[in-house]
């Protein structure tokens, strides 16, 4: 079936590298420190995949700060 992915590419992985600005990474370490228990790359995809978190976590860091 066209456009489906076989079980192989399903598994494949792609490196990606990325630049960011030193309070980029402060910013996305501090995210990955509170919502994944510190592993950037699994937040660096689930922000990817989700492109509600950012809106999510915005108002959670409002709460917070209440």
């Amino acid at each position: 079936m066209p456009g489906t992915p076989s079980p192989k590419e399903k598994n494949r992985s792609e490196k990606v590298f990325i630049r960011m600005s030193v309070d980029e990474l402060a910013v996305a370490r501090g995210n990955a420190e509170k919502y994944c228990g510190g592993n950037l790359s699994k937040w660096l995809r689930e922000r990817a995949q989700n492109p509600m978190l950012d809106v999510s976590i915005k108002m959670q860091d409002e709460r917070d700060e209440a």
